[in-house]
Formats: C-alpha cells, sequence, structure tokens
C-alpha cells in the first residue's frame, strides 16, 4: 500500500504545478489562465451601480463609537466678585488681636497675592496714609505670637501683632 500512495502523490503535484483551465486542461502560462475565465456578472450590471447596501466592517462601529463626536458643555463666563472687595471691617466693639501681614502705602491691587492666599482679610487706613493688612481674630497675645512665628514669619518677615481696643488700635505695642 505505500508503494501505491507515493506515486499517486507525485502525479497529483505535478499535475497540479501548472494552472487549471476552466476547461479542465493545464497551462504553464499565468496570463492565459487569467483571460480564459469566464464572466460572472452579466453585461447589465455594468451600466448602472447596484442598489445594495455596502458591506460594514465590524470594527469600523466600534470605531465609530470611540470616537464619535464629544458633547461639548459651552463655557459661560461668571461674573465673579473679588476677594479683595470681602475686606472684612474691624468693628467698633472689638477687643483683641490681629497680625499685620503687609503695611503699604498704596492700597494692593484685587490680584494680589495675600488676597488668594488667606481669608478674613481687613484693611484699615492708618493715620499716616498707610494702608495695613491684617488676618486672625486672637482673644490672647501669646496665640497671636505663637501664630505669627510657626504659620506667617516665613512669608512675611515684616508681620507683626496689633492689639486692639474697642476697635482702635493701640500703638503701645
Amino acid at each position: 500500500m505505500m508503494k501505491l500512495l507515493i506515486p499517486t502523490t507525485l502525479v497529483l503535484t505535478t499535475a497540479f504545478a501548472g494552472y487549471l483551465l476552466p476547461e479542465g486542461k493545464i497551462s504553464q502560462s499565468s496570463s492565459e489562465w487569467a483571460y480564459s475565465l469566464p464572466d460572472t456578472l452579466p453585461d447589465e450590471y455594468f451600466g448602472e451601480p447596484l442598489n445594495r447596501e455596502p458591506i460594514r466592517d465590524p470594527r469600523e462601529e466600534r470605531l465609530r463609537e470611540r470616537y464619535k463626536p464629544q458633547r461639548v458643555i459651552p463655557v459661560i463666563p461668571v461674573a465673579t466678585d473679588t476677594t479683595h472687595t470681602m475686606l472684612l471691617e474691624i468693628p467698633d466693639e472689638y477687643n483683641g488681636f490681629k497680625i499685620e501681614i503687609k503695611a503699604v502705602r498704596e492700597e494692593l491691587p484685587p490680584g494680589h497675592d495675600i488676597f488668594f492666599h488667606h481669608g478674613n482679610l481687613s484693611m484699615e487706613m492708618l493715620p499716616d496714609s498707610t494702608y495695613s493688612y491684617t488676618l486672625g481674630n486672637f482673644a490672647e497675645l501669646k496665640k497671636a505670637e505663637q501664630f505669627l512665628r510657626e504659620a506667617l514669619k516665613d512669608r512675611y518677615p515684616e508681620a507683626k501683632v496689633v492689639e486692639y481696643r474697642q476697635g482702635q488700635r493701640n500703638e503701645q505695642n
């Protein structure tokens, strides 16, 4: 049986070493094979386009979903109040201590850093036409000095503790 299979296999491989023509003949030339194929579409289909749905790749739908235009939230400008206008006034009956972090000759612009770094800022105009910016509300001098030393002295070396009695700045300090 083994002897029969080997010669048959050799015969088949040599038989299909060329191109099989539609008439059943074998040719060694590829151009002869290409031109001998019969038409698969009738001539009437070449005149006008076929009304068929195009075949879609399933990957195309996934990509379309993945890259579909995102819903854009419109930017609506909103009028905001600056923190500069939120400066607190020192009440007439206030008794306690505040920390003066800045004393300047001209009023600070609304975009200055201290308005973004600190809340509860107060501003008062001193008799020598200096603008004093203070923060905090301390009942005891020790606590005000501790806060100044631990939290503010590195950033504001000129900062100092100021005492208020009945809403008036006490310059004895």
